[in-house]
């Protein structure tokens, strides 16, 4: 019996050494004791550098498939609250990488955030900088509204988002389009339709209300249909908890173009910064695409698209 156990061990100690060096310095598995979980329910980190163009995806719009995602990103790519979305929320064709808002949804009405557009996460290689930049396009036709949340963001530590109260451990930085306009129920129509713009949104220890801090920050432009606009980001978390002189940074850009530089965009903030009350690391990137806001002004009467294209994300 004793030389069974050990003949067990030995052969479990042999093949946990195994999976460790097939791992990849940029693999992160997690799966429950003894293999328990199916494939499809571990989680693989993507690389920590990568680019994305989407240039496989040809032909016709199609239903953008799980698996799909997972090949193109290079690791599992996680849903949030649900699985992930069939309806034909997310697409892809034409080499780019699409996204339906459906009308008179936002990201509280029933289907939560994929009955109003699609989102989910990406498991990256812990690190304590990072930097994203991708390309998005309003398609012709499409209604700005109040605005919501666009394209990729950073997570920091366990993440936060949502109005939550902000853990000592948490935060988030992504992108928002934003208008002065509002749905209004009675005539079912829009109102104080005005020029829509790109806004900071970072949530964070110290952040002064209850939702993502915008910073007194916008775009110099206006947004329109039908034109490419390049976003970037980078996020450095803070080791220290000074709020005086913090060694942590947010810096993000905005420009036209489907491609640019950081030298070709304009800079919507950038300054040292401290991310959370305990030093953590990144460890997560965010895709969300929703109208919202939570009420019902945020909505729009017709169903809308946003393209993707030239995502890219690099630990600094």
């Amino acid at each position: 019996m004793i030389l069974n156990m050990k003949l067990k061990l030995a052969f479990f100690s042999v093949g946990l050494s195994v999976s460790l060096l097939n791992c990849t310095q940029d693999e992160l598995i997690i799966t429950d004791s003894e293999d328990s979980k199916p494939s499809s329910q571990r989680i693989m980190a993507v690389p920590s550098i990568k680019t994305v163009d989407f240039n496989n995806r040809t032909g016709a719009y199609s239903d953008y498939s799980q698996g799909e995602a997972d090949s193109d990103f290079g690791g599992s790519v996680n849903t949030v609250g649900g699985s992930w979305d069939p309806s034909n929320h997310a697409t892809v064709g034409n080499s780019l990488f699409r996204v339906k808002l459906a009308p008179m949804k936002h990201s509280a009405t029933s289907g939560g955030i994929n009955g109003s557009g699609h989102n989910f996460d990406l498991a990256v290689p812990n690190g304590g900088e990072y930097e994203l930049k991708f390309a998005v396009r309003f398609e012709n036709g499409f209604q700005f509204g109040r605005g919501g949340k666009i394209g990729f963001g950073i997570s920091i530590g366990t993440g936060n988002s949502g109005g939550k109260t902000p853990p000592p451990d948490g935060g988030s930085l992504r992108f928002m389009w934003k208008s002065p306009a509002k749905y209004d129920q009675a005539t079912n129509k829009l109102i104080n339709v005005g020029g829509a713009y790109f806004v900071p949104y970072a949530y964070y220890s110290d952040q002064p209300n209850q939702y993502g801090d915008e910073f007194g920050k916008r775009s110099s432009f206006d947004l329109t249909t039908n034109q490419w606009y390049t976003l970037y980001m980078r996020v450095k978390t803070n080791t220290n908890t000074s709020t005086t002189s913090p060694n942590g940074a947010i810096e993000m850009r905005v420009g036209k173009g489907s491609n640019l530089t950081k030298a070709q965009m304009e800079e919507l903030i950038n300054k040292p910064f401290k991310w959370t009350d305990t030093p953590v690391n990144i460890n997560k990137l965010s895709f969300n695409i929703f109208r919202g806001g939570n009420t019902i002004d945020w909505v729009t009467p017709n169903t809308g698209y946003i393209h993707i294209d030239n995502v890219s994300w690099k630990k600094l």
